[in-house]
């Protein structure tokens, strides 16, 4: 890495998001002046597909103390001023990870700027700000996730229709059953139609009939 470190403690190492703990060694410049940044070493190599990230975290903190009557400490006073301009760059770099609203919108909430609590939000009719829309957040994912169990419902039966309808011939279908297209090609085989009696109590075909 290149970005300008100060102590090593200050690299944390990410795989996919998650914070590595241990397994790791990093190590900085001597001079991040002449040569910023440094190096990190894994114990074992990440595995293959996995996004490593590597970010400097700074304490946010004050350490820097001035002696009345000293020299001024010009390096002291510049390296102070570099976490400073470290901190602004971490915070920077997160915020711009975060979806924000245009400088003239602003959030809805018993004007307070913010949405109401458990409450779905949207934004309203003139699109310059954003309102609740009454309903239960709670409510509207359980919403969400029988809409999407219904969607795959619908597509398995889609699929089952087709089958029944357009199976190929001798090719059999759900619970062993054929097509109506393969019962067709028997009757034109046959040189009649095929009708078929199903039982009402259970659905089974009792008998299968050339009418001729």
């Amino acid at each position: 890495f290149t970005m300008k470190t100060f102590e090593a403690a200050d690299i944390v190492a990410y795989f996919d998001g998650v914070e590595v703990v241990g397994g790791y060694a990093a190590a900085v410049s001597a001079d991040q002046d002449v040569q910023p940044g440094g190096s990190v070493t894994f114990d074992a190599a990440p595995a293959n597909d996995v996004n490593v990230n590597i970010r400097r975290e700074v304490e946010a903190d004050q350490e820097t103390d001035y002696s009345q009557y000293d020299a001024f400490p010009e390096e002291t006073h510049e390296n102070a001023l570099d976490k400073l301009t470290m901190l602004v760059q971490e915070l920077e770099e997160t915020v711009s990870r975060i979806p924000q609203l245009p400088v003239d919108m602003k959030l809805d909430g018993d004007d307070r700027g913010f949405p109401q609590a458990n409450m779905v939000s949207m934004y309203n009719v003139s699109l310059d700000g954003q309102e609740s829309t009454g309903s239960d957040a709670n409510t509207f994912n359980t919403n969400v996730t029988a809409t999407a169990t219904c969607a795959v419902a619908a597509a398995a039966s889609a699929d089952l229709g087709y089958n029944w309808a357009q199976q190929a011939e001798d090719v059999e279908g759900d619970a062993g059953e054929y097509s109506a297209y393969h019962w067709a090609q028997k009757a034109e085989a046959a040189g009649g139609v095929v009708v078929q009696v199903v039982n009402e109590q259970d659905g089974e075909v009792a008998t299968t009939t050339n009418v001729f």
